[in-house]
């Protein structure tokens, strides 16, 4: 899958009109790899896993 067509995935996804099946099929990639184009870019937009800790411990 090149740039343009991950591109396409998330643009078609964010729609909400198009399921994964649909978007592969469209795009001619498998729906595999559109499922992980979805998910890295949820997991993007959610940003880092991090978790900050205030006080002392004793």
């Amino acid at each position: 899958m090149n740039l343009v067509q991950a591109a396409a995935v998330w643009v078609l996804w964010r729609s909400g009109h198009f399921d994964t099946h649909d978007i592969a099929s469209a795009i001619g990639a498998s729906e595999a790899d559109v499922c992980r184009i979805v998910h890295a870019a949820k997991e993007r937009e959610r940003g880092p896993d991090l978790q900050l800790i205030q006080g002392t411990q004793a």
